[in-house]
């Protein structure tokens, strides 16, 4: 239940996200570095949330087995974990990108 209802809240953020990205695209033209940063951050935030699900997935497949496939389940997790902080850290450039853009206009 919990995990529908979340769904549903980044369903409509994005929504929303998209409507704004729409408005600015078909404003003028120096609107579009801005364009450029939300889509870029709306693109790796629905990456991340896809590879956070499957994170999650490994931690339980962690959890459910020993030996040898365990240890590939928790290399697999670490690999992942990697993946996720390189795309939180593309996020937070994109994000410096879009107050400097918007500072300066």
């Amino acid at each position: 239940q919990v995990v529908h209802e979340v769904t549903e809240e980044f369903t409509a953020i994005s929504a929303a996200i998209i409507a704004i990205i729409e408005s600015l695209s078909e404003e003028e033209s120096q609107q579009q570095p801005c364009v450029n940063f939300m889509s870029s951050v709306q693109n790796e935030e629905k990456e991340k949330l896809e590879l956070v699900v499957r994170l999650q997935l490994l931690k339980q497949c962690v959890l459910d087995n020993e030996g040898s496939l365990k240890m590939q389940y928790e290399d697999e997790e670490r690999q992942l974990k990697l993946r996720v902080s390189a795309l939180e850290e593309r996020i937070a450039e994109h994000i410096e990108e879009l107050r400097y853009e918007i500072a300066n206009e």
